[in-house]
């Protein structure tokens, strides 16, 4: 088998993984998620945020990237979160690597923007 080709099927079973994946609930899949390790299911969490369901996997995903995790599933947990969000302007790549100057800073505002945009989802849920 070629390079090409591994890369054309693992393409093709990543494709699959995702649609079996997005068929589920976002909470039936945020169980599967969390039953096992982060690392080798960045599929999971590209699903996760094609829900757009903010409420369910910003928390979980915030509570990821808090973990200790290597560069690469930081990196797919950051763009996973960001995808969720508003659009902020902040570097995944600042999240994923710890050793960053603006490490710090991108975090807080990243924990600032989901809290805020939980707080405006649960405002516009409530009755008048």
């Amino acid at each position: 088998m070629t390079y090409a080709q591994f890369e054309e099927s693992y393409a093709a079973a990543a494709r699959e993984e995702l649609g079996r994946l997005s068929l589920l609930s976002a909470p039936e899949l945020i169980r599967r998620i969390e039953s096992r390790k982060f690392g080798k299911y960045d599929q999971a969490f590209a699903a996760l945020a094609a829900k757009k369901d903010v409420r369910l996997a910003g928390p979980f995903l915030a509570r990821q990237l808090r973990g200790s995790l290597s560069f690469q599933e930081r990196l797919s947990c950051a763009v996973a979160l960001l995808e969720l969000l508003p659009y902020s302007g902040i570097p995944a790549q600042a999240l994923a690597d710890t050793s960053h100057r603006g490490h710090g800073i991108y975090t807080e505002d990243l924990e600032a923007l989901l809290e805020k945009t939980l707080r405006r989802l649960e405002e516009a849920k409530a009755p008048l």
